[in-house]
């Protein structure tokens, strides 16, 4: 694909954006403004084909909205495993699902179903062809495409919800501002053990994050008051 233009697949029409008008102006900004080749930004930050580098300030001035907005369109992204992000200081790396089976090179040509799926040419004919299903062969992409390289919070199963699992990711943005960025997060998950339930966990990140530190303690979700000073549990 060359850098001046995407392609925009009509499986778009039956996606859980198509209907929604603001979503799907969203979605093609992010893809119209994703790299097409690898490049090094000044920081030294290398970002692949289907990545963008982006603060959530610059991202609320594109979209025409508030900076929570914005934050929560991405979440919703998420949600619908188009996208991973991962918070920096130099801003959210937004990493698209799937890019190199929707935006492959540009000098093969064609839609999606009219190449071949493997570029050696191993698996030949197309996918519908050889009878192969899209979805599942894109699930199985997105899997190994879409990992993060420090991880994913390991919840229990009476506290993995939407509402913690944003306030987790505000966490880790807030982390990573007051430069002590979370390296694994499956490590820091051990610390929920320690909570009795999603509540307290919930007030806990609420009070970490409005004060800036960087340990989550069971005791900062306690009702009857917050410690006078942060204990020294780090995740």
């Amino acid at each position: 694909m060359a850098g001046n233009w995407i392609k925009l697949h009509r499986k778009t029409l039956r996606s859980a954006v198509a209907d929604d008008m603001v979503m799907l102006g969203r979605w093609t900004w992010i893809l119209l403004n994703a790299n097409w080749a690898e490049r090094q930004l000044l920081n030294g930050t290398t970002l692949q084909a289907g990545q963008l580098m982006v603060g959530m300030e610059r991202l609320a001035v594109s979209w025409g909205c508030s900076k929570s907005s914005a934050y929560r369109g991405t979440q919703k992204f998420k949600d619908l495993e188009m996208i991973t992000t991962k918070p920096g200081t130099a801003g959210t790396l937004i990493t698209i699902c799937n890019w190199s089976i929707y935006q492959a090179n540009g000098d093969k040509g064609g839609t999606i179903v009219e190449r071949s799926w493997n570029d050696a040419g191993t698996q030949g004919g197309t996918q519908m062809e050889r009878g192969a299903d899209p979805e599942e062969e894109g699930k199985n992409v997105r899997k190994k495409e879409c990992k993060d390289e420090i991880g994913e919070w390991v919840l229990p199963l009476d506290m993995d919800t939407p509402e913690v699992r944003q306030s987790l990711e505000a966490f880790q943005v807030m982390r990573s501002r007051i430069g002590k960025p979370i390296r694994s997060l499956p490590d820091a998950s051990r610390i929920f053990k320690q909570f009795d339930d999603r509540d307290q966990l919930l007030r806990a990140l609420d009070f970490v994050i409005a004060n800036d530190y960087q340990g989550l303690h069971p005791k900062y979700g306690w009702i009857d008051g917050k410690p006078d000073e942060p204990l020294r549990r780090l995740i």
